[in-house]
């Protein structure tokens, strides 16, 4: 069957977790070529005005399709300069957590991630975002203990050792572990909490399966 798409923007982080094989980024280049369409890959991450400067360009230019590859910051990036184009986002989970992907079901094979762009079967979904400080986030986002556990996991770590180089360090932070004070401004009502995080998200998925937020 043919794919309804033509031409495509991939962002292709080369950090995120599976990213540094060599072949990946061929074999991606080989499936759309194989399907007739034109692909542009977009090596990620880059600041928020070229990412915006590069969705306007591409979509001057025909393009009817993005996608992602690499983990759920890259989706968050890509989908962040893409909100106002009504041009769809697909996703190849190359990540470590891959939580977006989970919650979409969304396959963690390349190969099969791929096949579910192309197939022509697949569904295209309208997805509620929130948005902070004037950007659009798809997944979640939090200060407190996360972000203190994520800026703590390496990249190598992650490439080698996948979801566990997150537990590692998470049982580093929570060693020593401190409440704050945090004052939450949300729809014209605010609240002040004493705790340890605060997360805003968009998403069932943790990480850990079958842990699920409620």
């Amino acid at each position: 069957m043919m794919a309804a798409y033509s031409k495509a923007v991939l962002f292709y982080n080369e950090k995120s977790g599976q990213s540094n094989r060599q072949d990946q980024r061929q074999l991606i280049r080989t499936h759309f070529s194989e399907h007739n369409i034109d692909l542009d890959i977009v090596v990620v991450p880059k600041p928020n005005d070229e990412m915006n400067e590069i969705v306007l360009q591409a979509i001057s230019n025909g393009v009817d399709l993005f996608i992602a590859a690499g983990g759920d910051g890259t989706i968050s990036m890509a989908g962040n300069a893409i909100i106002e184009s009504n041009i769809p986002l697909g996703i190849i989970p190359l990540g470590t957590g891959n939580l977006l992907a989970q919650e979409l079901k969304i396959p963690i094979n390349v190969k099969k991630a791929l096949a579910l762009i192309t197939d022509g079967g697949h569904d295209v979904i309208d997805m509620d975002t929130f948005q902070l400080n004037g950007r659009d986030f798809i997944l979640n986002a939090s200060v407190g203990l996360t972000p203190k556990v994520m800026e703590g996991t390496h990249t190598k770590e992650k490439q080698q050792w996948g979801v566990i180089a997150y537990l590692i360090s998470f049982i580093q932070q929570i060693l020593g572990l401190k409440l704050h004070r945090f004052e939450v401004d949300y729809d014209h009502h605010k609240e002040d909490f004493t705790a340890s995080e605060i997360l805003i998200t968009n998403s069932q998925a943790t990480g850990v399966e079958p842990l699920k937020w409620s």
